[in-house]
């Protein structure tokens, strides 16, 4: 856990921390059961690098909140409700707290949809009941959902390029073997 003075901070270290005014609403406000749910969702969070949670307060000041963030221009806060699941889709309404950059991403935008997919129905019907559970419990489905769904695009698209950069070389070969100079090359559409 870490505290910060900047959270416009592009290092995302750490899994989670606490805004400047969540961290002082925190210590005064200490009993067992918030210190509970923050070490519990801390703890789930702690393997994500791009989305994860940062413990603020609400509108008023006086509760403590978790909010998602990445380092992109996204951010979202409580409330959390989850519409009933579509096969193995889930969508969360969150308030956007990130940049703005019109249409539905307006901070303030209490029914922004972040979409999220699972395995299966089932998978998407457990997740329902826990993000509909608590705002803490939810926090940690869409951070940890949304991390799987970054870390999938990314390995995708690492994927792409490698099988892209393969394709190259293994067509640059083809060329050299055939004693093919580049500049004698010439592309026709056929």
């Amino acid at each position: 856990m870490e505290i910060r003075n900047n959270v416009q901070s592009p290092n995302f270290g750490m899994a989670s921390w606490f805004s400047k005014k969540g961290a002082k609403l925190f210590v005064e406000n200490a009993s067992g059961a918030l210190n509970k749910k923050v070490l519990e969702t801390a703890d789930k969070v702690a393997s994500t690098k791009t989305y994860n949670i940062e413990f603020t307060t609400n509108e008023i000041g006086d509760t403590i909140v978790p909010r998602v963030v990445s380092p992109y221009a996204n951010k979202y806060l409580p409330p959390y409700r989850a519409n009933m699941p579509h096969d193995e889709f889930v969508t969360v309404l969150a308030k956007w707290d990130g940049t703005n950059l019109g249409g539905d991403c307006v901070p303030g935008n209490s029914n922004f949809p972040i979409n999220l997919k699972y395995l299966n129905a089932e998978e998407a019907k457990a997740a329902y009941n826990r993000i509909n559970s608590s705002d803490f419990d939810a926090a940690v489905e869409i951070a940890t959902k949304l991390e799987e769904s970054h870390v999938a695009k990314e390995a995708e698209r690492i994927k792409n390029a490698t099988t892209k950069a393969e394709d190259t070389a293994d067509a640059q070969k083809i060329v050299d073997k055939l004693g093919i100079k580049s500049s004698n090359i010439e592309i026709r559409d056929i």
